[in-house]
């Protein structure tokens, strides 16, 4: 199962490497709510259902007392979880890429003494 697990992971982690150096780079910069709403939208928005959608685990969740359904894509089991994560991850990265091309971090100011 854990050798199953590395391997798919392996294929998500070329994506989390640079998804850690950008996030860090935008921080460091001052620019901390485009990491915090990639981060929202990535674990939230695609992750988090993807994962319940590839495991086939259940039919329909109930977030803030609404009943959302989830189609199954898969009955991948345990698999599904860990093919969520990669792909959330290659998902940050395609929000991430464009975003360091644009440069809107490197205008940030940080405010001393306050």
């Amino acid at each position: 199962m854990g050798s199953k697990w590395l391997r798919i992971l392996l294929i998500g982690y070329f994506a989390m490497g640079p998804v850690q150096v950008l996030m860090q780079s935008f921080q460091t910069a001052g620019d901390t709510l485009m990491p915090m709403a990639t981060t929202l939208i990535a674990m939230w928005l695609v992750e988090v259902p993807l994962a319940i959608a590839l495991s086939g685990s259940a039919a329909q969740i109930q977030p803030f007392g609404l009943t959302l359904p989830i189609p199954t894509i898969g009955n991948m089991g345990q698999y599904g979880v860990a093919w969520a994560i990669t792909i959330a991850a290659f998902f940050r990265m395609s929000l991430y890429l464009p975003y360091f091309v644009w440069g809107p971090w490197t205008r940030k100011r940080v405010l001393e003494g306050v």
